[in-house]
């Protein structure tokens, strides 16, 4: 999996992501999602659901402008709610200024290996919380695809171009409206605990592209997909050989007991 950027907010992450197959990035959202779940509801003590619902994809066109403005939206995220004056203001884990500064790299974060550790118990062992957390873990980070062939140095300009264009379209929405940032202070005062009465729902396409022409292409592959899944799944139903199209998930196969004499 490659990983081109990411923001955590209060309540939600966006990451920037190339995923290799569409069976790569279900794994890897299944680990990422399930481990924060977990980890965060031994932590605060919770029994339910972490998530409300289920991660949203988003297909991103070839096209280079359609891939710098997502590029832009993770970045802006906290200048975008009005809690920060500065893309790397944001107090949570962010890649803005790994990305401003041309790093491949994001390092110090830990890993507590839970897994590990409930295994060593299991086992009988003396077990120690300091030897399960593994410190100055590393994130590799990797280009836009469409910058893939550019200079690490150039890249990291590019990036610094959106950020001071971010800076300056928050400083003049302010003026505008009169309003300040939250600021870092007041966002760590905040109870992280704390959850609005009624939670914002935006709509979510399926696809972004910067043209109407690769939108509509994007969509009519998509409809051939969904098209081709169903034929598919109507002759798996009717005992006929199935032929699915590639990326997907086939629906399981019905269990059929052995009932042979024995």
């Amino acid at each position: 999996m490659r990983i081109v950027a990411y923001t955590a907010m209060s309540n939600h992450v966006h990451m920037l992501i190339v995923p290799e197959s569409g069976l790569q990035m279900s794994e890897f959202m299944r680990m990422i999602n399930g481990n924060l779940a977990r980890m965060i509801g031994d932590l605060v003590g919770w029994d339910g659901p972490l998530w409300s619902r289920r991660y949203k994809p988003v297909v991103i066109s070839d096209e280079e402008q359609a891939q710098i403005a997502k590029l832009r939206y993770i970045l802006k995220q906290g200048t975008k709610e009005n809690l920060v004056a500065r893309p790397e203001d944001w107090p949570g884990a962010h890649t803005v200024s790994e990305l401003c500064r041309g790093y491949s790299d994001v390092t110090g974060g830990e890993w507590h290996d839970k897994d590990g550790e409930n295994e060593a118990r299991r086992r009988g062992k003396t077990v120690r919380h300091d030897d399960f957390v593994h410190s100055n873990l590393v994130i590799e980070l990797s280009p836009l695809p469409c910058w893939r062939d550019e200079e690490r140095m150039l890249v990291a300009q590019w990036v610094r171009n959106l950020v001071t264009e971010i800076e300056r379209s928050t400083r003049q929405r302010h003026a505008n409206d009169g309003t300040r940032p939250l600021g870092v202070k007041a966002v760590l005062r905040m109870d992280p605990l704390d959850s609005p009465e009624e939670s914002k729902r935006s709509y979510v396409s399926r696809f972004a592209a910067s043209s109407r022409e690769a939108l509509a292409a994007l969509w009519e592959e998509f409809r051939m997909f969904l098209a081709a899944y169903r034929t598919a799944t109507a002759d798996l139903k009717a005992g006929r050989e199935a032929s699915f199209p590639p990326g997907c998930f086939p629906p399981a196969r019905p269990y059929v007991p052995d009932l042979a004499p024995s």
